[in-house]
């Protein structure tokens, strides 16, 4: 078994959980009752030494833990895609602004008979930011509908919530029933075979 605690800083609490889950269940409250040889809190602070040892024995579900609170935070929306969402709703805005202060000025510029060059530069500018205007509205909405498609067809079972709480709870599970119980039961076993 490895020698190294397997389980990450932040889920040492869990196995704390878990250990006072399996010092309490009625096989070993039971077994501590009849068998007066050793406390729980010797069984509790046995257990804490040999935390790397009891946590070995739940590595696959401890795994598919990570991987999936790991697959969570790889799913949440990134700045850079929440940037391009407030692009895609500010460019055709800025665009429609910008269209209708150049084909004001323009023509206004053409009526009043002034400037005429700098009144058709305007014009066509005007014009112009009314097409990015309209290309980036059609972009918006062709994108808005991809997304819904794709989300509608590839919505998975479970969120990554709720993913992440069944692996944690697997990973718990087997670490009681395969680490934390065996561990209890066989200290107390020991403890009773020892000479008075």
């Amino acid at each position: 078994m490895p020698s190294t605690d397997p389980t990450r800083t932040e889920d040492r609490a869990d196995f704390e959980q878990v250990l006072e889950q399996g010092l309490n269940s009625p096989r070993i409250t039971e077994a501590l009752r009849t068998h007066t040889a050793v406390s729980a809190d010797r069984l509790r602070a046995w257990a804490l030494e040999s935390r790397a040892a009891i946590a070995a024995a739940a590595i696959p579900e401890y795994r598919a833990y990570l991987e999936a609170r790991s697959a969570r935070h790889r799913g949440t929306p990134s700045p850079l895609g929440n940037g391009l969402g407030a692009l895609a709703v500010l460019l055709p805005a800025l665009a429609a602004a910008a269209a209708a202060v150049f084909l004001v000025l323009g023509y206004g510029f053409r009526l009043l008979g002034v400037q005429a060059r700098l009144a058709h530069g305007l014009q066509a500018a005007g014009w112009m930011a009314v097409a990015v205007a309209t290309a980036a509205v059609l972009l918006g909405v062709v994108g808005v509908l991809v997304i819904a498609v794709r989300n509608r067809t590839s919505r998975p079972a479970a969120s990554g919530g709720e993913r992440v709480a069944e692996a944690r709870a697997a990973w718990q599970r087997a670490l009681l029933e395969r680490g934390v119980l065996p561990f209890l039961r066989h200290q107390i076993e020991e403890a009773d075979r020892q000479p008075e």
